[in-house]
């Protein structure tokens, strides 16, 4: 097998239209590249031209933070749509704003926005719970991050927030 640094291609040993600064590698050597290329490493050229995997550089702490932060957004959706689906927020807006602007309602309006004011109140206790889990993440080392991360399934979790 060889490898050119030039392409970062991989070419068979009986291919003869080959770039001219192909390097021999053997077929263990491939297979160990190509393995490592799965598992996220890139293939680039050593010094010597020879491929070398090298992993991605591991992100740094904010880049951390901010991943976690973005997961507990998507927690919070998540949770914020199981208690009331967007079209079903959407709407709950409307009947509050005409509430709000007088309009006379019968029982069944009246016990909706009720019903409404519940659902509001839990949609705020999870934003509310939500900042105070991405203030906390944000003063978080590494090891402490990674710890909190796998928490943010739990509920309790969510609820000690609150």
């Amino acid at each position: 097998m060889y490898y050119s640094p030039s392409t970062g291609g991989f070419y068979p040993l009986a291919r003869r239209n080959r770039p001219a600064d192909c390097v021999t590698i053997t077929p263990k050597r491939h297979a160990y590249l190509v393995t490592r290329q799965a598992a996220g490493a890139t293939i680039e050229p050593g010094p010597d031209g020879r491929p070398v995997s090298r992993l991605p550089d591991a992100p740094g702490i904010e880049a951390q933070r901010n991943a976690v932060v973005t997961l507990i957004k998507q927690h919070a959706r998540h949770r914020i749509e199981a208690i009331a689906p967007l079209w079903r927020q959407i709407n709950d807006c409307q009947a509050l704003a005409l509430a709000a602007l007088g309009v006379t309602l019968d029982d069944a309006q009246s016990a909706e926005i009720a019903a409404i004011a519940t659902r509001r109140a839990l949609i705020d206790g999870i934003r509310l719970q939500s900042d105070a889990l991405e203030a906390r993440a944000l003063t978080l080392d590494s090891d402490a991050l990674a710890a909190f991360r796998e928490t943010l399934n739990d509920d309790a979790t969510w609820e000690a927030t609150a």
